[in-house]
């Protein structure tokens, strides 16, 4: 017999919450959510284009973490820790770029001793995110994967960053692409012939993301991987959890000091936290107890807005518990919409985590550099 709205306001009212409340979780069971089976969630417009990556990219379609690390807060902190207790034969030739303004960054050229690339080679550009370098884990397995196919690597390490000097007050900042557009005319200038990809990490990410938005259909990049994007940094930051804001506190006193005594020794006086790193480019002494001016930043930095003009193949990985980069501010809509773009849920990861396997590699590697080389023989072919 069909239940009708008629039938329904003839319930106890103290039924009809209940009956609400399963219709509601019933409309809502097609959002995509990761299984704890360790298969992903693939969100994506079917196209010939995603039909070839969701065949040929076969470790897309798994993860699964190694045990003991299904707490987010052990895949994060256990990126930190095993730097340096996994080195890979990879040397790193720094070049230095100087901006308009007098600022510099830094391309590190990544090498092996066995390394005999074409010039035409691809390209992999890398961005780090906040306060990063090239010697983090989760970039050097990268770098290493990427060897073992092929291409050259470049890793773009933003003002102030790591070892680099800062020169003047602009720091490296979400919000801001011009650096990395100056850094890629650079190595297009240097390899004209060579297809250009990026991958980029939790804030470098962001900027990727923007940058592909910016340029549209001008984007000089292939495709694009983006990992542990923050999406929309006011969403991430606003009515978040205790241990959240603690996180989000040690950022800004423990990643940031090394910013914050370059900031200083360049006269900029005051307290700098993490949400003046993220929304503000040349000011970074604004005042912290103005909301407006922080949500206005928070809403110009972020990458979410620009998600539906980028018109190059782009695959976002986000996993479901990162602690830092939270799932509130997932755009799976404007992805799903975006019929270049694929995004790849996992249940677990972490932040810049994503370890398995009995030694607990990382898993994400092979993911980026299988998209690539579907990408080369996609529009190769």
């Amino acid at each position: 017999m069909a239940f009708t709205l008629d039938a329904f306001l003839l319930l106890p009212r103290s039924v009809q919450p209940l009956l609400q409340k399963r219709k509601a979780k019933r409309e809502t069971s097609h959002k995509p959510t990761a299984t704890n089976k360790g298969k992903t969630n693939l969100i994506y417009q079917p196209s010939p284009l995603t039909s070839t990556v969701i065949t040929n990219c076969k470790t897309i379609h798994n993860y699964k973490p190694t045990s003991p690390m299904r707490n987010p807060w052990v895949q994060s902190v256990w990126s930190v820790v095993i730097q340096g207790f996994r080195p890979y034969p990879l040397q790193f030739d720094r070049e230095i770029i100087t901006f308009q303004d007098g600022g510099i960054s830094a391309i590190d050229w990544s090498m092996t001793e066995d390394d005999d690339i074409d010039s035409s080679a691809p390209i992999l550009i890398i961005l780090h995110g906040l306060a990063g370098d090239s010697d983090k884990a989760h970039i050097l397995s990268v770098c290493w994967e990427a060897h073992q196919r092929g291409y050259r690597v470049a890793v773009m390490i933003g003002r102030g960053c790591g070892d680099l000097e800062l020169k003047t007050a602009k720091v490296y900042t979400a919000g801001d692409t011009e650096d990395f557009r100056a850094v890629l005319g650079r190595i297009r200038e240097k390899y004209p012939r060579a297809a250009l990809y990026g991958v980029g990490f939790s804030l470098g990410s962001n900027i990727l993301t923007r940058f592909a938005g910016e340029e549209g259909g001008q984007c000089p990049l292939n495709g694009f991987v983006s990992i542990c994007n923050p999406y929309d940094f006011h969403e991430i930051t606003s009515d978040i959890p205790l241990k959240s804001k603690v996180l989000h506190a040690f950022i800004s006193k423990v990643v940031m000091r090394k910013q914050v005594k370059k900031l200083k020794e360049l006269g900029c006086a005051g307290k700098i936290d993490i949400t003046r790193k993220v929304f503000t480019a040349e000011k970074p002494t604004i005042c912290e107890n103005d909301k407006e001016a922080r949500a206005r930043g928070f809403c110009e930095s972020s990458c979410v807005s620009y998600i539906p003009n980028i018109e190059i193949p782009g695959l976002f990985i986000s996993a479901m518990d990162d602690i830092v980069c939270l799932r509130k501010g997932f755009p799976i809509e404007k992805i799903e919409h975006n019929c270049n773009l694929m995004m790849c849920l996992t249940e677990f990861g972490g932040h810049l985590g994503y370890f398995e396997g009995l030694h607990a590699h990382q898993w994400h590697p092979e993911v980026v550099m299988d998209y690539f080389d579907t990408l080369e023989r996609y529009f190769n072919e």
